[in-house]
């Protein structure tokens, strides 16, 4: 077992917190995936810079950590570092005290389990799916889902809720919306790294739901300037969709026919699309 040298600098981040938030844990797997010789490693990126909390050699298709860490926190499995490291599939898990196990779900998928915030974790893809099978408009689905989203973090507020609310600023939620779902979490969690991480975040967007959009400039394939601001003041323009993509990225000129599309079908009642490709 490898102990990480920054062990002493996040004990003295959460210095002042309760002790009672101390981690000691146990995790354990064995597959025939797990290649012999390589190590396994727990990492968070909880609060910014990577960081390896343990790591374990494998024998036997297996391995076991025996271990502590200041805090709970979201953190991920890798099998070996560098060029040849590789995320064991859906390993993003709560590292808690307790005895944390991975367990194959699927043929491609690994879980973690074993601890109360990992099992809790492990139903809420199920809570959701259950939401949205009960044949709602998908207004009310949407609202169902974000009652069950403010429902999980207020009544837990703990490195789970952290780790939802990271994802949500990251996928389809506003930063001030979620600020008072952080100040809500208790004292202690307030000196959390990944609650400091998220406020940062948040901080330094430059660009959020109310918020004025930031300006880009390029130019077209003839060699024309253009700007996201012309665009959208563009006289009849009422809607403008920002399209990042690339022409080496399959997904994206797979969209093309589809952004065509709406641009044929709604162009005329105010909708323009603004582009940015990194071919450069």
């Amino acid at each position: 077992m490898k102990k990480p040298l920054s062990i002493i600098t996040a004990t003295a981040i959460l210095a002042g917190c309760s002790q009672s938030t101390a981690v000691k844990f146990t995790l354990t797997g064995r597959d025939p995936a797990f290649t012999d010789g390589k190590y396994m490693y727990i990492i968070t990126y909880a609060g910014g810079p990577e960081t390896i909390i343990d790591s374990a050699r494998i024998d036997n298709s297996s391995f076991a950590m025996k271990g502590s860490w200041p805090y709970p926190v979201s953190a991920f499995l890798y099998m070996g570092r560098g060029a040849d490291g590789e995320q064991i599939s859906a390993s993003d898990f709560i590292l808690e005290t307790g005895e944390i196990r991975v367990e194959k779900r699927n043929e491609d998928e690994f879980i973690l389990t074993g601890t109360p915030q990992n099992e809790f974790r492990n139903e809420l893809p199920q809570k959701v799916a259950g939401l949205r099978q009960k044949g709602l408009s998908p207004l009310r689905t949407a609202e169902a889902c974000d009652s069950l989203f403010r429902t999980v973090v207020l009544e837990n507020r703990n490195a789970l809720a952290l780790s939802l609310l990271e994802n949500e600023l990251l996928t389809n939620r506003p930063g001030r919306e979620l600020l008072p779902l952080l100040d809500s979490f208790p004292a202690a969690f307030q000196k959390h790294p990944a609650l400091l991480g998220l406020r940062k975040t948040i901080a330094g967007m430059r660009a959020d739901v109310g918020t004025s959009y930031a300006d880009i400039t390029g130019q077209t394939p003839e060699g024309d300037t253009v700007s996201l601001a012309a665009t959208v003041r563009k006289p009849g323009n009422r809607y403008v969709l920002l399209d990042f993509g690339a022409l080496w990225c399959g997904p994206c000129r797979a969209e093309f026919p589809n952004l065509a599309a709406l641009y044929e079908k709604y162009h005329s009642r105010g909708f323009d699309i603004f582009g940015v490709s990194y071919d450069a």
